[in-house]
């Protein structure tokens, strides 16, 4: 069972309403050494100076690759000295950057990798977060108000990954992984909590505008029942290269996967009953929390607000 608790001490933050405010930012879908890639880095790094955030969270789809000579798809890294850390990750979130955690997830492309030298790397860059495929982590909001974030490894939950892996690696990265342990882990993590606020990060969205998550959803509505019993207060994901706010039953569902590009996709009908915004370019996701109200902004490379968003606590 992956579990780890990790007690941060919260210093000076803000947006700014209040000093102890706790702020950070979501993205994913990164790892492709683009322009946009680093364009999205860029604005990171300009709203880190402003708002100071605590950490990052990745949801994970770290390092792209192209197809292999004989055809087969390819992802994730090789090992702890892969060049991609550096071309993918070290040169391109830098100055203010350096210095802030980055709690990560694998995604579907780094299963195609060497999952190991993931979990490792650490070693090498404290700021680089993820010390189980599954972990969570709480966090002070002020001397009164904690935040549960739990990182939650979707892939594995994905039956179609394992009738149609995506490549030989990823088929035996799987084999590795009981999905039916990582949603009872879920639960009783969520189950076991004292947090005012809780959040689940996975890769995978529970729900999209588009139909490219067809596929993923319907093994992803077990993780919905599961963060719905215990009124989880949002979901973060990535995995479709946009950005889009859901909001289901009081849950706020965020997709922040346009780190590295922007898409359009064909439209999913049912995913339009829940959606409240989305966009097709490139960004990321500034969130603010405070004791009783999350404000959660999408930004583009620019820094220009795209949507904004004001969740009370419940």
């Amino acid at each position: 069972m992956y579990s780890i608790l990790l007690s941060l001490l919260v210093c000076q933050l803000a947006f700014r309403p209040a000093v102890s405010d706790l702020h950070f930012q979501v993205f994913g879908d990164w790892g492709m050494g683009n322009k946009q890639q680093k364009l999205v880095a860029m604005a990171m790094m300009k709203n880190a100076v402003i708002t100071k955030p605590n950490f990052i969270v990745n949801v994970g789809d770290n390092f792209y690759k192209h197809k292999d000579s004989d055809g087969e798809k390819q992802g994730g890294v090789n090992n702890l000295e892969d060049p991609l850390w550096k071309e993918y990750f070290e040169s391109v979130y830098i100055d203010y950057l350096r210095n802030i955690p980055f709690y990560s997830l694998l995604g579907n492309h780094d299963y195609m990798g060497n999952i190991s030298a993931q979990l490792l790397y650490h070693s090498k860059s404290p700021r680089w977060y993820l010390p189980s495929p599954s972990y969570h982590i709480t966090v002070q909001v002020d001397e009164q108000t904690t935040a549960l974030f739990v990182f939650l490894d979707t892939s594995p939950i994905i039956v179609d990954y394992y009738k149609h892996p995506e490549n030989t690696k990823m088929a035996d990265n799987l084999k590795k992984l009981d999905p039916k342990q990582q949603l009872e882990w879920l639960e009783h993590v969520l189950n076991t909590t004292s947090a005012n606020w809780r959040f689940v990060v996975g890769h995978h969205p529970i729900i999209s505008s588009t139909t490219a998550s067809l596929l993923t959803e319907q093994d992803m509505n077990m993780v919905d029942t599961i963060i719905q019993k215990y009124s989880v207060q949002a979901y973060f994901s990535g995995h479709i290269h946009q950005l889009e706010h859901h909001n289901d039953n009081n849950i706020d569902y965020f997709i922040s996967g346009a780190g590295a590009t922007g898409r359009s996709y064909v439209t999913n009908p049912k995913g339009l009953r829940t959606l409240n915004w989305f966009g097709q370019d490139a960004g990321f996701l500034n969130v603010t929390l405070s004791k009783d109200l999350m404000t959660a902004q999408f930004l583009g490379t620019d820094l220009s607000v795209l949507h904004t968003s004001h969740t009370p606590i419940i």
